[in-house]
């Protein structure tokens, strides 16, 4: 899942609408939509673009789609 807060953060700070970074991506904004509020998945070309997009750093892209540790839970055996 993604890190939804930061990722509608960095797309408020970009100043583009969510319609234009739909058509960057090639899907429409209902999809998008879907995608931000993980109810989709977000494809590794769509993620490409949307770095390019945003201009992110490969840091905060894999911030936003990559981090995970919170989410995590321990798997150790006892």
């Amino acid at each position: 899942m993604i890190d939804t807060k930061e990722l509608e953060n960095d797309i408020m700070k970009s100043g583009l609408k969510r319609k234009a970074i739909a058509r960057e991506l090639g899907i429409t904004t209902a999809g998008l939509s879907k995608k931000i509020r993980n109810l989709s998945e977000f494809r590794a070309s769509e993620i490409e673009k949307l770095t390019k997009t945003l201009g992110w750093t490969r840091e905060r892209r894999d911030q936003i789609f990559f981090n995970h540790n919170s989410d995590l839970k321990s798997t150790k055996g006892g």
